[in-house]
Parts: structure tokens; sequence; C-alpha cells
């Protein structure tokens, strides 16, 4: 049970409540908040990180609850963290004054409690907003580095350098939509190109059947083994790999056969099985940001969510971004 999840399951209380949505109107980054008749409002709280005072690295998204037989007008649906903020977990942190030094007493914002999540609906309408803060966010953390250029990204070589968000599993929707824009760089930088490699590779081969034996002890057999081989290469992304090729053809069953005989793993956890295969609404397409998610994720703080790298499209950044 993912930690969001414990916090839907709890007994709460009415003022916790309360205090969560008025604790994230007050200090998140920026706040989504759900009107009547699909109504959205955006709450920009960039003024306190422009004083200097705290302010949580969220962004939340609020919304109408009912909670027995009290209806809330405003409680939290959802976060989205970003750099080493994870959403719904407890944020602590002592203000510093003009010199630097640490000064006053600590800052503190409990867990938030959730009554419910978002609906599909409500998802698609808030969707927008979210990435609009997303990209905000990505220009403004950007302002304050000497260096912006690029980063090793291991899998993809050379990338821009981002800003980490985090997304709790539970919130299947924004995670898929994540994953999916993950899926969609990496098929871009290397999957399609690695593609149409073993497709090359395949045509070498007449049959859509041959033994383990035969297969380990051809050239090419290898060759494709060795690429699928690589740290970057997952499950998960072999999967990803495996579906390029149309269900049923030569090259998949082959394919399928030369994984098998080599002993590469494409089994999927739940999580990655719900990605690939969940019938739930597809979100818009990321235009203005790319979206990388490390092979290497935060196993203990960062537990029950996915981290992703967002950084600004190369045109978009060009023509936003103030140099430095």
């Amino acid at each position: 049970m993912t930690k969001a999840n414990t916090l839907l399951s709890r007994g709460v209380t009415l003022g916790k409540l309360n205090r969560d949505a008025k604790n994230m109107l007050r200090y998140a980054r920026f706040v989504v908040v759900l009107k009547k008749e699909g109504r959205l409002a955006v709450i920009d709280n960039g003024d306190r990180r422009a004083n200097g005072l705290p302010y949580a690295k969220i962004i939340a998204v609020l919304g109408p609850v009912q909670h027995k037989d009290v209806f809330l007008q405003e409680s939290v649906l959802m976060e989205v963290g970003y750099s080493r903020t994870r959403p719904y977990a407890q944020l602590e942190k002592r203000p510093k004054d003009k010199a630097g030094n640490r000064a006053g007493c600590r800052w503190n914002l409990k867990p938030r409690i959730r009554m419910r999540g978002l609906s599909e609906e409500e998802t698609v309408l808030v969707y927008p907003d979210i990435v609009k803060c997303m990209t905000a966010i990505v220009l403004e953390e950007r302002e304050k580095w000497k260096k912006k250029g690029r980063w090793w990204g291991g899998s993809v070589g050379y990338v821009e350098r981002g800003i980490h968000f985090t997304v709790n599993h539970c919130d299947k929707i924004i995670h898929r939509q994540m994953m999916l824009e993950d899926v969609r760089y990496r098929k871009k930088r290397y999957i399609a190109g690695h593609a149409k490699r073993i497709r090359r590779y395949l045509k070498r081969y007449k049959y859509s059947y041959y033994s383990r034996k035969e297969l380990r002890s051809y050239a090419y057999a290898r060759r494709i083994a060795e690429l699928l081989s690589q740290p970057y290469y997952t499950p998960f992304y072999r999967t990803v790999i495996c579906e390029v090729f149309a269900e049923g053809t030569h090259e998949r069953t082959l394919l399928g056969l030369i994984m098998e005989a080599f002993g590469l793993d494409v089994s999927l956890d739940g999580i990655d099985a719900f990605v690939l295969s969940s019938t739930l609404v597809v979100l818009p397409e990321l235009r203005d940001l790319w979206c990388h998610r490390p092979i290497k994720q935060p196993l203990v703080h960062a537990k029950g969510a996915s981290t992703f790298v967002l950084f600004l499209e190369r045109r978009y950044r060009e023509k936003n971004e103030i140099p430095f």
C-alpha cells in the first residue's frame, strides 16, 4: 500500500482537512483550485519565493469533498512535488537570513490527508494547468544555475538539464501520463533507431522458429541480445521495443524467441503493466517540455512514487529562457 493510499484510509477530522487545504493555499508554489461547474483558479505563491519566505515545492490540486455530512469546498485532491519535495510527505525547513545563515524557528508542514483523489474528468480538466505550472517551475529553477548546459543521461546520452518532479503511484492517470511521456522521449532518442537495427538483423533469418541452441550460436541474434542487455533496457523498456513490432509477425515472434534464448527478462511489475495495458484516458502530449524517467529511482524517500526529470524543449527554451 502506498503512502498516499494509507493517508486515504486513515480516520480524519474536519479540522485536519481544513488545515491541509489552508496550508497548501498559503504555502504551495502553485495551487490549482477546482470550482463549481468545471471552473478553475490557479494561485501563484511566487511572492513567498521572491521574498525569501518558506514555501512548499509542490503543485497542489484542491477541490470539493464530502466528509461525512459536511461538504467542503476546498480539500487536497492531488500533489506533485518537485526538487527534493515528495507529494503528501512532511515538509521541514529552517529559514535563512540575508547572509545565508540558518535563522528563526523551523518551518514545518505535516503530511496531507486526502478524502479522495481526482476523477478522470477532473484530471483532464486540471492537467493543462499542471503542465503550465511545471513549465514555469523549470524556467524559474534554471534561473539560479550558473551552468545551464547538458548533463549525461546514461541511456539517452546528453540531455538538457531539468528539474525533478515526483508523482505518487496512487495518482494513476498523471503517473501513467508521465511514464508515457518518458517512453515517447526514449523512442525519439534511441528506441526507434534500435528497432530499425533489430529489424535489419532479423531479415537475415528466413524462419520464425529456431531452437534456443541455434539462436545462441547466430551472430545477429547475439547482437540483438547484447543490445537489449544494456542497463537502460529494463524489462519495461524491452517490452516497449517489442511492441514496436506487430503481434504475430515474423519479427515479433523471432525477437521473443531471441530474448527467451538469452534469458532477457520481460516480466513487468503491477505498476509497469498498468502503464502499458491500461485503458485510462490518455492526456495531451507535452509540447514545451520533455520528460525522462531516470532508471535509478529513490527507493526510500520517494517510496510509492516515481521521479521524472522535466526539461525544456529546445526552441521553447531559446525563446523564453533568460540567458545567464
